[in-house]
């Protein structure tokens, strides 16, 4: 089937179509300009969105130049030895200068907790019948080997007690009891003071005189266990004690 043919004013020999097409375009313009200032209205809009963003970024640092620490501000520079473990901050307004900073000595970072605390856990007594891991110490012990005189005793459990570990450095070689370095008969022992709940080194000196001349020596840099810094006998004190001898022992 063909397309549908439609012919307009056959009959009374006007054309009546293009006339109405034109009223329809004159009915649409009213539309067309609403059309047409929507457009224009939406411009607008979008440019002053954009005038207002700038006007708050203007706001914004027109207040920051009114703060008086813009004009007072400090910056801190180093020379290069100082850059390694060294900082500084200075306030506004701070003095100007050059300073030298002298570091005699460095601390370490000590960390204190309270997650592995127990019912008369950290703050009572040691106890030599306490597992090395039960111990109330400020620094848990670690398994690993430690250095008395120049041996090496080892800690492969944290279970077992401290009397145990104590046996091990007191043992008895050769006769004589503890650590026996020299080969002299003076070993170096350990021993737990009630008095004032600590451990005592022994070292087994024998004189007359308050002068100590066999200091022993404890740990080492090989140590891999901690057992000794954790008892504080790595910064002791030394002291001598009274004995009862008799003439000729």
């Amino acid at each position: 089937m063909g397309a549908d043919l439609q012919l307009t004013g056959l009959a009374s020999g006007f054309d009546w179509a293009p006339v109405v097409d034109q009223l329809i375009e004159l009915e649409r313009i009213p539309q067309k300009r609403l059309e047409s200032e929507k457009q224009d209205n939406e411009e607008k809009m979008s440019d002053l969105t954009l005038l207002k963003s700038q006007l708050d970024t203007l706001n914004s640092a027109g207040k920051a130049l009114q703060n008086d620490d813009l004009f007072k501000a400090r910056k801190i520079t180093y020379d290069a030895d100082s850059l390694n473990g060294l900082s500084a901050s200075a306030e506004a307004g701070a003095l100007t200068g050059e300073f030298i900073v002298s570091v005699f000595s460095k601390g370490t970072r000590t960390e204190m907790s309270s997650k592995n605390r127990v019912p008369d856990g950290l703050g009572a007594g040691l106890s030599t019948s306490s597992a090395l891991k039960d111990l109330p110490l400020q620094t848990p012990i670690t398994k690993g080997t430690y250095t008395i005189a120049g041996k090496t005793l080892s800690i492969d459990s944290l279970d077992i007690t401290l009397a145990e570990v104590m046996v091990s450095i007191n043992a008895v070689v050769s006769g004589v009891a503890g650590v026996n370095p020299e080969g002299d008969g003076s070993g170096i022992t350990f021993e737990l003071s009630a008095d004032n709940n600590r451990i005592i080194v022994d070292g087994g000196e024998q004189s007359s005189s308050s002068a100590l001349t066999n200091v022993p020596i404890l740990g080492s840099p090989t140590d891999t266990s901690n057992f000794l810094q954790s008892l504080k006998l790595l910064n002791r004190q030394t002291a001598t004690r009274h004995a009862n001898l008799e003439s000729g022992s």
